[in-house]
Protein backbone atom coordinates (compact mmCIF):
# COMPACT_ATOMS: atom_id res chain seq x y z
CA UNK A 1 0.00 0.00 0.00
CA UNK A 2 1.33 3.45 -0.89
CA UNK A 3 2.41 5.86 1.83
CA UNK A 4 -0.66 7.85 2.92
CA UNK A 5 1.08 10.36 5.18
CA UNK A 6 3.79 12.96 4.60
CA UNK A 7 6.88 11.09 3.40
CA UNK A 8 9.83 11.10 5.78
CA UNK A 9 13.00 12.32 4.04
CA UNK A 10 14.87 9.28 5.34
CA UNK A 11 12.71 7.13 3.07
CA UNK A 12 13.34 9.05 -0.19
CA UNK A 13 16.60 8.29 -1.99
CA UNK A 14 18.24 7.49 -5.30
CA UNK A 15 18.57 3.90 -6.43
CA UNK A 16 20.91 2.92 -9.25
CA UNK A 17 20.41 0.05 -11.68
CA UNK A 18 17.37 -1.28 -13.56
CA UNK A 19 15.03 -4.20 -14.07
CA UNK A 20 14.51 -4.95 -10.39
CA UNK A 21 18.25 -5.01 -9.65
CA UNK A 22 18.45 -1.41 -8.47
CA UNK A 23 20.41 -0.67 -5.31
CA UNK A 24 19.94 2.26 -2.96
CA UNK A 25 22.90 4.63 -2.67
CA UNK A 26 24.22 3.58 0.72
CA UNK A 27 24.85 6.02 3.55
CA UNK A 28 22.94 8.72 1.69
CA UNK A 29 22.52 12.04 3.50
CA UNK A 30 20.77 14.06 0.80
CA UNK A 31 19.01 13.52 -2.54
CA UNK A 32 17.08 15.77 -4.89
CA UNK A 33 15.62 15.90 -8.37
CA UNK A 34 14.72 18.95 -10.44
CA UNK A 35 12.45 18.78 -13.49
CA UNK A 36 12.20 21.85 -15.71
CA UNK A 37 10.34 23.06 -18.76
CA UNK A 38 11.73 26.03 -20.71
CA UNK A 39 8.98 27.40 -22.94
CA UNK A 40 10.08 29.00 -26.19
CA UNK A 41 9.42 32.63 -26.91
CA UNK A 42 6.84 33.50 -29.60
CA UNK A 43 6.24 37.16 -28.77
CA UNK A 44 6.10 39.37 -31.83
CA UNK A 45 5.31 42.95 -32.74
CA UNK A 46 1.71 41.78 -33.13
CA UNK A 47 1.48 40.66 -29.47
CA UNK A 48 0.12 43.99 -28.23
CA UNK A 49 2.73 44.16 -25.49
CA UNK A 50 1.97 40.69 -24.13
CA UNK A 51 4.47 37.88 -23.92
CA UNK A 52 3.53 34.70 -25.75
CA UNK A 53 5.09 31.26 -25.25
CA UNK A 54 4.80 27.78 -26.66
CA UNK A 55 6.01 24.46 -25.35
CA UNK A 56 9.77 24.04 -25.18
CA UNK A 57 12.63 21.93 -23.97
CA UNK A 58 12.15 19.75 -20.89
CA UNK A 59 15.02 18.53 -18.78
CA UNK A 60 15.84 17.06 -15.42
CA UNK A 61 18.81 16.80 -13.12
CA UNK A 62 19.51 15.28 -9.76
CA UNK A 63 22.05 15.12 -6.99
CA UNK A 64 22.91 12.96 -4.03
CA UNK A 65 25.36 13.10 -1.15
CA UNK A 66 26.59 10.18 0.87
CA UNK A 67 29.26 9.24 3.39
CA UNK A 68 32.43 7.81 1.85
CA UNK A 69 32.91 4.18 2.90
CA UNK A 70 35.92 3.26 0.79
CA UNK A 71 35.31 0.47 -1.69
CA UNK A 72 32.45 -1.14 0.21
CA UNK A 73 28.94 -0.15 1.19
CA UNK A 74 27.22 0.53 -2.13
CA UNK A 75 26.57 -1.20 -5.44
CA UNK A 76 28.40 1.75 -6.99
CA UNK A 77 31.72 2.62 -5.44
CA UNK A 78 33.53 5.87 -6.00
CA UNK A 79 35.81 3.98 -8.40
CA UNK A 80 32.74 2.75 -10.33
CA UNK A 81 31.32 6.27 -10.58
CA UNK A 82 34.60 7.58 -11.90
CA UNK A 83 35.41 4.72 -14.29
CA UNK A 84 31.96 4.01 -15.69
CA UNK A 85 30.51 7.51 -15.73
CA UNK A 86 33.43 9.90 -16.17
CA UNK A 87 36.21 7.93 -17.92
CA UNK A 88 33.93 5.76 -20.10
CA UNK A 89 31.11 8.33 -20.41
CA UNK A 90 28.38 5.73 -19.84
CA UNK A 91 24.92 6.29 -18.44
CA UNK A 92 23.45 4.81 -15.27
CA UNK A 93 19.76 4.12 -14.70
CA UNK A 94 18.61 6.21 -11.71
CA UNK A 95 15.37 5.96 -9.75
CA UNK A 96 14.26 8.56 -7.18
CA UNK A 97 11.81 6.80 -4.87
CA UNK A 98 10.89 5.69 -1.40
CA UNK A 99 11.47 2.20 -0.08
CA UNK A 100 7.74 1.47 -0.60
CA UNK A 101 7.22 0.00 -4.09
CA UNK A 102 3.64 1.37 -4.17
CA UNK A 103 4.80 5.01 -3.96
CA UNK A 104 5.41 7.37 -6.87
CA UNK A 105 8.89 7.18 -8.43
CA UNK A 106 10.87 9.08 -11.06
CA UNK A 107 13.34 7.20 -13.24
CA UNK A 108 15.52 7.44 -16.30
CA UNK A 109 19.06 7.21 -17.64
CA UNK A 110 21.55 9.77 -16.39
CA UNK A 111 24.99 11.06 -17.22
CA UNK A 112 27.12 11.88 -14.22
CA UNK A 113 28.14 15.53 -14.48
CA UNK A 114 30.22 15.94 -11.32
CA UNK A 115 31.72 14.07 -8.39
CA UNK A 116 32.97 15.94 -5.35
CA UNK A 117 34.80 14.38 -2.41
CA UNK A 118 34.88 16.52 0.71
CA UNK A 119 37.09 16.02 3.71
CA UNK A 120 36.30 19.22 5.55
CA UNK A 121 37.02 19.81 9.19
CA UNK A 122 38.93 17.70 11.68
CA UNK A 123 37.72 14.30 12.91
CA UNK A 124 34.70 14.55 10.62
CA UNK A 125 33.15 12.20 8.07
CA UNK A 126 34.26 12.27 4.44
CA UNK A 127 31.36 12.87 2.08
CA UNK A 128 30.83 12.38 -1.63
CA UNK A 129 28.44 14.50 -3.67
CA UNK A 130 27.36 13.56 -7.17
CA UNK A 131 25.35 15.50 -9.73
CA UNK A 132 23.80 14.10 -12.87
CA UNK A 133 21.65 15.05 -15.84
CA UNK A 134 18.86 12.89 -17.22
CA UNK A 135 19.03 12.01 -20.91
CA UNK A 136 15.66 11.56 -22.58
CA UNK A 137 12.29 11.44 -20.87
CA UNK A 138 11.73 10.69 -17.21
CA UNK A 139 9.29 7.92 -16.48
CA UNK A 140 6.95 8.73 -13.61
CA UNK A 141 5.72 5.46 -12.13
CA UNK A 142 2.67 5.36 -9.90
CA UNK A 143 1.98 1.74 -8.99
Amino acid sequence: MATTTIVNTSNMAFYLGADGSETKISNSTDASISITHAPRETTSKDSAGWRYLLEGLRSASGSASFFFVGSEGSAYTLHDFYTQCITNRQTIHAIFKTDDAADLSFEGDVYLSSVEISSGGVEDSVTVSISFDFTGPIEVVNT
